[in-house]
């Protein structure tokens, strides 16, 4: 059954083995939470938007989101609200 030279390929299917193990492990821990929420937690959420500014009935709608981590951005929102709080 073992023998020496049945040692590399041993080898071989241990390290695979510890990889996949280590890889679905990985998965588990760092896997992205899926949310749900309700279509009525859905339509009060945009009757609530703070980024939406206007009439409710326009006919075109603009969103702006924004990356506050990217340096650019941030720049860009300081720029345009400097009374906001960081």
């Amino acid at each position: 059954m073992f023998t020496r030279r049945n040692l590399p390929l041993f080898i071989v299917f241990a390290v695979a083995l510890s990889a996949a193990a280590a890889g679905a492990m990985l998965y588990q821990k760092y896997r992205p939470l899926v949310l749900t929420i309700s279509r009525e937690q859905q339509e009060q959420a945009r009757r609530h938007a703070v980024h939406a500014r206007g009439p409710e009935k326009a006919s075109v709608t603009l969103e702006e989101f924004g990356d506050f981590q990217c340096p650019s951005a941030r720049a860009l929102a300081d720029a345009e609200s400097p009374g906001r709080l960081s």
